[in-house]
């Protein structure tokens, strides 16, 4: 098994597929399919996020929760609903148990690809609730991951642009 700890298997900047992605971390090849959000792999000690920062109007209430870049040093992150701060497979991403590679893409509308922002750490992480299509209260844990470096500000901005008047 390779020490994903201590290699940078992508580059920050360039846009890589949910399948492009699981590879280089050595997850196995049939879960690409299924890595919708992020996905907690403790053989390989990783996960990989993927964000889409404006989703469409047609995804469930559950889903078209609030991510959003703070600055070119962290983002706000939740989790898919029903998770808690005791789940598992938060405390690994909490607790630092696993890498954590972010990539995002600014809405559905854009190809399937995400770009790449870099690695980061969680911190502040608390428990939260949302509401479902139907009404019911669900679970979900929101944190400030923080990129181990920086991301670059041409990038940042072209995620988050400056609208001036």
């Amino acid at each position: 098994m390779r020490d994903t700890r201590s290699t940078r298997p992508f580059v920050t900047g360039l846009r890589y597929s949910r399948k492009g992605a699981c590879a280089p971390l050595g997850l196995d090849k049939n879960v690409s399919s299924t890595v919708y959000g992020y996905k907690v792999d403790r053989r390989t000690a990783t996960c990989p996020v993927f964000v889409t920062l404006h989703k469409s109007g047609d995804v469930s209430a559950s889903t078209a929760c609030g991510d959003w870049l703070i600055d070119q040093f962290s983002t706000q992150w939740l989790t898919r609903s029903r998770p808690t701060l005791a789940s598992a497979e938060v405390a690994a991403i909490v607790l630092g148990g696993v890498e954590i590679d972010i990539s995002v893409k600014k809405d559905d509308a854009q190809v399937a690809d995400f770009y790449y922002l870099g690695r980061a750490f969680a911190e502040g992480a608390t428990q939260k609730s949302l509401l479902d299509g139907e009404g019911s209260v669900l679970p979900v844990v929101e944190m400030t991951p923080r990129w181990r470096n920086p991301i670059d500000m041409a990038l940042f901005d072209y995620f988050q642009p400056v609208l001036t008047v």
